[in-house]
């Protein structure tokens, strides 16, 4: 909905309705400081499990409203890919147990 009847419609862009990322090797992250607690788990805890297991981990913050917007998915706050397929915007996949329940290599 718009708040203006002269306002384009808003929409997701393409890249995001196809749920993939460009990069397709490894994992990809896209997150933002949106909620204080991501930043510890994507470059802590994520960082570590992706390290231990040998998965390449590429992390991308959005910064911007528009980096924001022409990411790959409407889940700002966090989203991870794994070869270029969207996975999951849970969080939770950034501690052990949960990722090796949620990532199959």
């Amino acid at each position: 909905m718009t708040f203006d009847d002269n306002c384009t419609l808003p929409h997701f862009n393409d890249c995001v309705k196809n749920g993939e990322c460009p990069d397709k090797q490894g994992l990809v992250v896209y997150y933002s400081n949106r909620c204080p607690f991501t930043d510890y788990y994507v470059n802590g805890m994520l960082k570590v499990i992706a390290g231990t297991r040998n998965i390449p981990l590429k992390i991308i913050k959005l910064e911007t409203a528009e980096q924001a917007q022409l990411s790959p998915s409407p889940a700002t706050i966090f989203s991870l890919f794994h070869n270029g397929k969207f996975i999951t915007n849970d969080l939770s996949v950034c501690t052990e147990k949960r990722f090796d329940k949620t990532i199959t290599l």
